[in-house]
């Protein structure tokens, strides 16, 4: 008790030894301001370490088939369903958002298409840059759920246009760019391409490898975002 009583003391003493003297008042608890004093300089160091960061999110166009999502970032999977589909032109896809079109292109039949929209977001890349990001794509498909490298059924499609879709690349070894020099939007705004198939007509030569009727087709697009 006597060590307290010291101590308290010996603080009023100096607080009364300093307002004798002419100098600042000392901030009580009773009060929110201090007058005439001193500037206080107080410094905070934030350490951090930048990495550079890659996304990519596939949605649906406006006047698109409607894209579906599952799972989370980075590893998010996106479907959608076009429906019957022949290369007559003569079936009715089930999602009312796919055009087709008569192919002018080598095997006709008919173009299958639908607007989608990718959304690429980074950080750490310049895209003025060699650096820059790009996307490339590649597919590979299915036939009545079994693997198939043949292109004279079907193959997929993607352009920046309906009327400039071409062949995509099967495999990963024909992975081909999509989009260069990208930049980075973070609007959500994204970029709409168009994507589908072109379904080949089976005269002649081209016969039909899928003899049974109503054929299960399945196509898996991997897009791949990374830098230059």
């Amino acid at each position: 008790m006597k060590k307290l009583l010291a101590m308290v003391v010996f603080s009023m003493m100096l607080v009364s030894l300093a307002q004798a003297a002419g100098a600042p008042a000392a901030v009580t608890t009773t009060s929110n301001t201090a007058t005439a004093a001193t500037t206080l300089n107080t410094n905070l160091v934030l350490n951090a370490t930048i990495n550079t960061a890659l996304a990519l999110d596939i949605q649906s166009a406006t006047g698109g088939c409607s894209i579906t999502n599952s799972g989370s970032s980075p590893n998010k999977q996106y479907s959608m369903t076009f429906g019957p589909v022949d290369g007559l032109g003569l079936s009715t896809p089930s999602c009312a958002s796919v055009t087709a079109t008569k192919s002018s292109s080598a095997g006709g039949g008919y173009l299958y298409t639908t607007p989608y929209k990718y959304i690429a977001r980074f950080s750490g890349f310049n895209p003025t840059s060699a650096g820059a990001p790009k996307l490339q794509a590649y597919y590979t498909q299915t036939f009545n759920g079994v693997a198939s490298t043949s292109t004279s059924a079907v193959q997929m499609v993607e352009g920046s246009t309906a009327a400039g879709v071409a062949a995509m690349g099967l495999g990963s070894a024909a992975i081909a760019n999509v989009a260069t020099g990208l930049t980075s939007d973070e609007t959500n705004t994204g970029t709409t391409r168009f994507i589908g198939l072109q379904v080949f007509e089976y005269n002649g030569t081209n016969a039909n490898p899928n003899s049974a009727t109503g054929a299960t087709y399945a196509a898996t697009v991997t897009f791949v975002l990374t830098p230059q």
